[in-house]
């Protein structure tokens, strides 16, 4: 049976949800902020309207997150530096019966007869030379952590013209109001 490319089943593009993400970021921007404009409340500053941007944005939070995330993994341990210790331990008891008949005659039984066996075992292992292999990981991780920092500054730059942007257009449709007024 054909089936159809995966690229045919997703209809959307990277940046078109990104768009769709920036319109209804607006508009839900919009929605709260112009209510209370038009009900001869506080004006809002163009500071506030950054502060509170910038304090409940979901997508500054993720980036944090992700940034918090790419910080804590960019250590030689996870690069493979440190070395691996690992351990076991077993116990294993056994409670049985014996009934024994010998072929000289002699007979043995001895109910409940008990064994334990308990093993213990601790391993590690070191990591003396793999071909530099520490070392790009490394520097992947490094790689890595400054790209969510990059992102991060990405993300707070892109809500924060979206901010003025919107800003702007408000206080352009209120003199435009007065105006015709």
């Amino acid at each position: 049976m054909n089936h159809p490319p995966l690229n045919k089943l997703i209809p959307f593009q990277a940046n078109e949800i990104e768009i769709i993400m920036k319109k209804r970021l607006s508009y839900i921007f919009l929605a709260t902020c112009l209510p209370t404009w038009m009900m001869a409340q506080d004006r809002i500053t163009l500071s506030d309207a950054v502060n509170t941007a910038l304090k409940n944005s979901l997508d500054i939070q993720i980036a944090k997150n992700a940034l918090n995330i790419a910080t804590i993994n960019n250590y030689k341990g996870v690069a493979g530096a440190l070395p691996t210790v690992n351990g076991s331990a077993t116990n294993t008891q056994q409670v049985t019966s014996l009934s024994q008949e010998l072929s000289n005659g002699t007979s043995t039984n001895r109910p409940n007869v008990a064994a334990n066996n308990t093993n213990v075992n601790i391993t590690g292992t070191m990591v003396l030379y793999n071909g530099n292999r520490i070392m790009t990981t490394r520097k992947r991780l490094d790689e890595l952590q400054r790209l969510s920092q990059t992102q991060l500054n990405s993300v707070i730059q892109g809500i924060l013209a979206d901010v003025m942007l919107k800003y702007y257009a408000v206080v352009q449709q209120q003199n435009f109001s007065t105006t015709l007024e």
